[in-house]
């Protein structure tokens, strides 16, 4: 499990890179989209994506077409059928050295999330000894409800910063110590985008966003969806305060370049929402200055944009989910090749008239076998065993019977396929299918109680995969044991330490 949480990290930074690239070309082609703020709400959504489990991803396209044999009698339906793509050895050092390195993460996001909250409790504490302002006659009395009605505090410190907002179930807004040298006319604007930002709830994203930044600070394509979000979030509240005041642009480009000169931040407003910050890149401002001077203000989005948008990140969530489902990001490891593990083992050069199994066999002598599914099972029915009760035909597995609800260990490890009761055939009942990374084989078991793992699931030799059952159509409880490669069923016993 660690170990699949790390290499599914791994696929999050590659995909927020992937999401990187994508919002550097759609700054160039489509501005506009990339200057809503809903856009990086998306954006970090999707980045998301590579960490979910591919739970409604049931792996049926990936089910050996010889599965598709079996009980013909009961014309059984199988879901779909594909060959299983190649998949490369991976060695126990690098799988070690993966859980290292989450351990390392783990632990660099703790003490991340330690500065971030101590941060929050700094500002959160700054905010309660700055002084309550009465006076609050620089808003209307649709401002003024909008306040009491949300409860929202008022507060002067004693330091010159940028004024903001903070909070997120409650939100105080704190002003600086020399808002009043500003003209009357710009210390209302700059009230009002104050406000404006606690009417979009623009602080809760903001924690948010710092949020995920600070727990995955590995992943440095965070940073710069943020960036965007908080540039384009600016840019949304300058434009909602615009559209209520269309007549003040000249004043509040002034306030914007008053502000820069007035305000010298001694405060990290990295978590907050706030009208101005001199550390920020200056070509934010140029932005925000042409924007207020726009000769026309409306209404920047309309149902084209949004369209767009929801377009844009169901495409890139879809693409996330295809890619994880079809490719393995094992295949990382490719690169590193081992030595060959017998010096003077003669190679063969021509496949194609020798037995699949016959050379599967020299991985006997090189003693590379799988475990017993079930430790304290007898065998019940062999493989190629003949009864009365299978009709006659030559039984393809091993059957290990126990006792109802006996743990069931992976054989080998691997990735699992499929883990549940409708991909197969009833007949047996609750399924797992593994593709094993040893071996390029995949391993069945059938008529399972119950399950501990779900598809696409990265497993380990020994994990416990599910229970003993009699799911199915069995005569009493145990365990179906198969082995498949290249569509051909293989004899377990050639395979396991039995």
């Amino acid at each position: 499990m660690f170990y699949t949480f790390t290499m599914s990290l791994i696929g999050f930074v590659i995909f927020s890179a992937f999401l990187c690239l994508i919002c550097n070309l759609l700054t160039k082609v489509v501005p506009k989209l990339t200057q809503w703020s809903l856009f990086w709400i998306g954006i970090l959504l999707v980045s998301f994506m590579p960490l979910f489990p591919l739970t409604f991803f049931t792996s049926d396209s990936f089910i050996p077409t010889i599965l598709l044999n079996d009980f013909a009698q009961s014309s059984q339906l199988i879901k779909g059928s594909n060959e299983i793509i190649n998949q490369v050895h991976t060695y126990d050092f690098w799988q070690n050295t993966i859980v290292l390195s989450g351990i390392l993460l783990g632990i660099g996001s703790l003490v991340s999330l330690y500065r971030f909250i101590i941060s929050w409790i700094t500002i959160q504490n700054f905010a309660n000894d700055a002084v309550k302002v009465n006076d609050l006659a620089s808003f209307n009395k649709q401002e003024l409800k909008f306040i009491t009605h949300n409860g929202i505090s008022i507060r002067q410190s004693d330091l010159s910063h940028s004024p903001f907002v903070f909070g997120i179930f409650k939100y105080t807004i704190v002003i600086p110590k020399n808002i009043d040298d500003m003209p009357q006319e710009q210390k209302q604007l700059l009230l009002k985008h104050e406000l404006t930002h606690a009417k979009r709830r623009d602080p809760v994203a903001v924690f948010i966003y710092r949020l995920c930044v600070a727990l995955f600070w590995f992943n440095p394509f965070l940073k710069g969806f943020e960036r965007g979000f908080i540039n384009a979030m600016e840019l949304n509240c300058d434009a909602d305060v615009l559209t209520e005041l269309p007549s003040q642009k000249s004043a509040y480009a002034r306030a914007l370049l008053s502000s820069l000169k007035l305000y010298q931040t001694p405060l990290n407003m990295s978590a907050l929402t706030h009208f101005s910050d001199p550390k920020l890149d200056k070509s934010t401002f140029e932005i925000r200055i042409r924007a207020a001077m726009t000769a026309k203000i409306k209404k920047q989005y309309g149902f084209t944009q949004k369209l767009l948008l929801l377009s844009i990140i169901l495409l890139l969530g879809a693409f996330s989910f295809i890619t994880k489902a079809t490719l393995d990001i094992d295949l990382i490891t490719s690169g590193i090749k081992g030595l060959k593990p017998v010096k003077d083992a003669r190679s063969i050069s021509n496949f194609d008239d020798v037995n699949v199994e016959a050379i599967d066999m020299a991985a006997l002598k090189l003693n590379i076998k799988g475990l017993k599914p079930v430790k304290e099972a007898w065998i019940s029915s062999n493989f190629d065993e003949v009864n009365e009760y299978r009709g006659a035909k030559p039984h393809q597995g091993v059957d290990f019977a126990a006792k109802h609800g006996t743990d069931i260990t992976a054989s080998f490890s691997g990735r699992v396929l499929i883990a549940n009761s409708t991909s197969l055939h009833k007949n047996y009942g609750k399924v797992i299918l593994i593709r094993n990374s040893q071996n390029d084989m995949q391993s069945l078991y059938a008529h399972l109680d119950s399950f501990n793992v779900t598809a696409g699931q990265r497993i380990k030799a020994g994990d416990v995969i599910g229970t003993v059952g009699n799911t199915g159509r069995v005569t009493g409880p145990h365990l179906h044991f198969e082995l498949i490669k290249n569509n051909k069923r293989l004899n377990p016993n050639n395979y396991l330490n039995l």
